[in-house]
């Protein structure tokens, strides 16, 4: 399986395990995750790593302290520019049709993605791509928090 499909394929993989554990998103993504105490509340565990191999280079789960209906946590998939899923493939993927488009202001770091929002019964699936060079993939946001 060519790196892109397996990329987008972790997406419906880890919506079959709301709400969001770390457990089940290592599992589902072969990245070891370790919790992060220092950034970790009254609200969030939070668990996180990063992977120099492979098409993701981190990865990030929020999981809820106190799960609540419809509040299932949120992950953060960093992936590699050497992946180069393209906006064409994604949108080929999960629709032309787009419930957001988020452009970063001039006060953002001049690296921040530029992400595509599409909103789901969940929650929201963003895809962020590089504003320069390779305009590659390199953040994928499952937001299950609303």
């Amino acid at each position: 399986m060519e790196a892109p499909s397996r990329v987008l394929d972790l997406i419906p993989t880890l919506l079959e395990k709301l709400p969001f554990q770390a457990s089940d998103v290592s599992r589902i993504t072969g990245v070891p995750l370790t919790k992060d105490q220092e950034r970790s509340n009254a609200a969030y565990e939070i668990y996180r790593a990063e992977s120099p191999n492979g098409p993701l280079t981190a990865v990030e789960v929020r999981q809820r302290q106190s799960p609540k209906p419809g509040k299932n946590g949120l992950v953060l998939l960093d992936v590699s520019e050497k992946a180069c899923i393209s906006q064409q493939q994604a949108q080929k993927r999960f629709g032309e049709r787009l419930d957001g488009l988020s452009v970063p202001t001039p006060h953002q770091p001049s690296d921040s993605p530029v992400y595509l929002t599409y909103k789901q019964s969940w929650g929201e699936l963003r895809l962020g791509f590089a504003q320069t060079g390779s305009r590659c993939l390199v953040s994928i946001v499952l937001d299950a928090t609303k």
